[in-house]
């Protein structure tokens, strides 16, 4: 018999792990019955009736793992990375984008083929390296875990909020890239009509008071500067065209925004 201290503890990371389908045998050893039908995703990539049927039961895993504690970003020596399972839910999210792309448009475009197979390669290699991390850390250097992977606390609960509007202005970016390919804007173009998207939704029915995911924020939407600074961590961005293409203004691009993501779309993603 195990210890009863370790049994929690191994159920306990059970519940972070994205696929514990993946882990019979340890399901097994702790009394645990894995999900069934529809809701077990191995069973779904057998059965699966539609084109998003398993990759939204990966993504529903997701709000899981972060009620069981899972982080969506730490904080090391002052600066901010994204967590495993963050990087794995924003490709999971853009290969979805993708994929509703091509089957709106119908046709098959070498670029987007070629977006959506390294978002669904990162998505399940972060989604391997979370499961994998997350069931075997206990047993790696300590003091290593506690400086490193774990790093103070200080910051953290800030930085879990914003991240998810930081997610939201990468997914508008890719749409927008993705959809608008007659036209050319700059990236200054780009960052002063999310900051008037964010600023027309955090005042519209209350939400900069009663939305957590906003109060990171001064003036409860991110300013310029920090939209520019979450843009910059990112150098593998798709740029965009100026061949041959018309500019667009900021007023067009807001407008362009919106009819994309209302604020109901935009609350959802964010929450």
């Amino acid at each position: 018999m195990f210890p009863k201290k370790t049994i929690t503890e191994q159920r306990e990371q059970i519940l972070k792990t994205i696929i514990p389908e993946l882990l019979p045998t340890k399901l097994k050893a702790l009394g645990i019955n894995p999900p069934k039908a529809e809701l077990n995703l191995l069973w779904l990539i057998e059965n699966q009736n539609s084109n998003f049927q398993f990759l939204d039961g990966v993504q529903g895993r997701f709000s899981k793992i972060y009620k069981a504690g899972v982080q969506k970003q730490v904080d090391f020596q002052g600066q901010e990375f994204n967590t495993e399972a963050n990087e794995a839910e924003y490709n999971l999210e853009i290969s979805k984008q993708l994929l509703e792309h091509l089957l709106l448009h119908k046709q098959l475009d070498v670029e987007t083929l070629s977006k959506l197979a390294t978002a669904l390669y990162l998505a399940g290699y972060y989604s391997g390296a979370h499961d994998y991390k997350t069931n075997t850390e206990k047993y790696t250097d300590d003091g290593f875990i506690a400086t490193v992977i774990h790093p103070q606390k200080g910051g953290k609960a800030k930085s879990r909020k914003t991240m998810q509007v930081k997610s939201l202005c990468m997914l508008i970016d890719e749409e927008l890239t993705n959809e608008l390919t007659n036209v050319y804007y700059s990236d200054e173009v780009l960052f002063n009509a999310l900051v008037e998207v964010l600023s027309d939704f955090a005042l519209a029915k209350n939400h900069s008071a009663t939305l957590e995911q906003l109060k990171g924020f001064t003036n409860r939407y991110p300013e310029y500067s920090t939209i520019k600074s979450w843009f910059n961590d990112r150098p593998d961005r798709n740029k965009r065209p100026k061949t041959n293409r018309a500019k667009v203004t900021k007023n067009r691009l807001v407008e362009e925004i919106k009819k994309r993501f209302p604020h109901s779309r935009i609350k959802k993603l964010i929450s």
